[in-house]
């Protein structure tokens, strides 16, 4: 949701439940797979668990 409001990443938090964690970075780019590899990474991998 990186290139989404606060506002928005907020309220897609909200619909999303339990499951869902928000993970923010320091600056925000459209194309977060690339820019925070790390960060995206590591979410993806969490879904496997």
């Amino acid at each position: 949701m990186c290139a989404a409001s606060r506002e928005q990443a907020d309220r897609a938090v909200s619909y999303i439940g339990k499951n869902c964690t928000l993970v923010e970075t320091s600056d925000s780019e459209h194309a977060i797979h690339t820019v925070h590899m790390d960060d995206y990474i590591g979410a993806v991998n969490s879904l496997m668990k």
